[in-house]
């Protein structure tokens, strides 16, 4: 989902949108390591032999929906929840009031439980002054992201020969495929 005033930008595409074949598979491996890096929300097992990595925003109703989605696989499948901020001006200090949880996939889950679809807002309420260290990690998550995809949720999976993208909601198929039976 492009946010208002990125899709009434003229901009070029993000990076990753306009390459194909073994151009999109380094890039995508460029953004994987990248994001290894990252400021993220680990959940599932540590060692799972499936991994996904999900650029998500706080306020976004399809993240809230994936998340949902996921959870079939949540004891089987690690997931690295990458947190980005662009919907709202609340975003940033949810994401970064995310990162800063004592237990962060408590928070994520509480976020996306209770998340307020007629009002488009996550379920959690963000710290009065989140740490500035965390802000500045949620915008270089948001840069990294913007820089190569521009649509929540990104998830990136590592298959067995290469890495796969999905931009938006993956369908169920497509997750049965990457993830395995439910």
């Amino acid at each position: 989902m492009l946010s208002g005033n990125l899709a009434a930008q003229a901009d070029p595409l993000p990076a990753a949108l306009e390459l194909h074949g073994t151009a999109l598979q380094q890039r995508l491996q460029q953004v994987w390591q990248q994001a290894d890096h990252l400021d993220a929300i680990s959940t599932g097992p540590v060692h799972a032999a499936r991994h996904i990595l999900i650029f998500f925003d706080p306020n976004c109703p399809f993240c809230a929906h994936l998340w949902r989605s996921l959870q079939p696989w949540s004891a089987r499948v690690r997931m690295r929840w990458v947190p980005v901020a662009f919907l709202r001006p609340s975003s940033l200090p949810m994401a970064a009031t995310l990162l800063a949880s004592k237990h962060p996939a408590q928070q994520l889950t509480q976020n996306e439980q209770h998340y307020q679809f007629r009002t488009r807002t996550g379920g959690i309420l963000p710290l009065a002054q989140p740490p500035a260290g965390l802000l500045q990690q949620v915008r270089r998550n948001t840069a990294l992201w913007l820089a190569n995809f521009d649509v929540t949720p990104t998830l990136l999976y590592r298959g067995p020969h290469k890495l796969h993208d999905a931009l938006g909601f993956p369908s169920h198929a497509q997750l049965r495929h990457w993830l395995g039976p439910a």
